[in-house]
């Protein structure tokens, strides 16, 4: 079974602010080519960063390859 990688906003906002370092961006690199989930909340928090209006095609496109966890009361 394949190991599903959760990732936040602030992997999200350096990765696409080009401030992960070296190994960081390797390694994003491997779990975006793999399975990685993202939460609907980082999902929302991504949309609405503005910092970078320019990149929000990219950040779009990125966001259409994860799986994303819905909000759900049910904690497991």
């Amino acid at each position: 079974m394949e190991q599903d990688y959760l990732i936040d906003t602030n992997v999200i906002s350096h990765l696409f602010e080009n401030r992960l370092p070296e190994k960081g961006k390797e390694f994003v690199s491997i779990v975006i080519n793999k399975n990685f989930v993202i939460s609907v909340v980082v999902e929302i928090e991504v949309l609405t960063y503005h910092e970078f209006p320019d990149k929000m095609p990219m950040i779009e496109e990125f966001i259409a390859l994860a799986s994303i966890i819905p909000l759900d009361a049910e904690i497991t």
